[in-house]
């Protein structure tokens, strides 16, 4: 659990999101999640923005962070109303 409080960012991998602390955006953290969904390659977004190197990895907070597979669009910008569109409310 995140300490209260502290600088934490938002991770995503497989449909599922997490506030991590920001000390734990990390290249092994990354790579534990990836493995842990069965990804053998994954790119990794920061903001939307592809992180094209492990050296190009910063922690920032507030940030969003989504572990996903090389050959994955991802999904838009929030909606208007602050809705990823797999969270936006149906009509």
């Amino acid at each position: 659990m995140p300490e209260a409080g502290g600088p934490v960012a938002i991770l995503r991998i497989s449909d599922t999101e997490s506030t991590v602390p920001l000390d734990e955006i990390t290249i092994d953290r990354f790579l534990a999640e990836a493995r842990a969904a069965g990804l053998e390659e994954f790119c990794v977004y920061c903001n939307g923005e592809e992180v094209e190197s492990p050296g190009d990895l910063l922690a920032i907070e507030n940030a969003i962070y989504v572990v996903a597979p090389p050959e994955e669009d991802l999904p838009d910008d929030e909606d208007e109303d602050g809705h990823w569109p797999e969270d936006a409310p149906s009509a």
